[in-house]
């Protein structure tokens, strides 16, 4: 009886050890590669986030940017086709004869001065008047360039409208001014001006 006693506790002993050894060499390592497998998700993961994190602040900085751009499409921008000088004074052209300006305005809304013209009275939404600066070449007075009063309420909003028509140009910001160069024009907003020149 006594050797049945020993065999049923050996018996009990094995059986615990190889289900000891079984799990150990058999479970364990299946366990920790699930557990590997879950770290490896959970940094694909972080990774993921990451990414949409990186996206996020870009999609962010350029949200304002593209409401300046729906506003272009939606309102009467003064700026399009890629062009500097605002809509309804594109008949300014750099090089030509500055007397061209006194076919466009009445005597009355023009003001000469040594080497520039002040044009009053403009009906804009965005400028008040603009003044046309020219050169004296061979006796004539060539158009050099041209400088907006915009109205101070308006500044931020046209520079916006600005920035969404040239949205592929660099904009640089530098003691209050703003600079841009554009198809052969220098573009300088300050204060409450825009001032669109030739490049030289």
């Amino acid at each position: 009886m006594e050797e049945l006693k020993n065999s049923k506790l050996m018996i009990a002993i094995l059986s615990g050890a190889a289900t000891l050894a079984f799990g150990y060499t058999i479970l364990c390592p299946i366990l920790k590669a699930t557990n590997e497998e879950k770290l490896k998700h959970l940094d694909r993961l972080e990774k993921q986030v990451q990414v949409l994190k990186k996206e996020n602040v870009y999609l962010a900085k350029n949200n304002k940017f593209l409401l300046a751009k729906l506003q272009v499409c939606e309102s009467k921008s003064p700026f399009s086709g890629h062009n500097p000088i605002p809509n309804g004074f594109r008949f300014v052209k750099f090089g030509n004869n500055v007397d061209t300006i006194k076919i466009q305005f009445p005597i009355k809304h023009l003001s000469w001065m040594e080497k520039r013209i002040v044009v009053y009275d403009v009906h804009s939404d965005y400028f008040e008047n603009f003044i046309v600066s020219f050169k004296i070449k061979n006796g004539k007075k060539i158009i050099d360039s041209i400088s907006f009063y915009i109205y101070p309420s308006k500044l931020d909003e046209l520079i916006e409208l600005f920035k969404a028509e040239f949205e592929g140009e660099n904009m640089v910001l530098e003691n209050n001014k703003y600079t841009a160069h554009i198809d052969g024009y220098l573009i300088e907003f300050e204060n409450s001006g825009l001032t669109i020149s030739r490049e030289k």
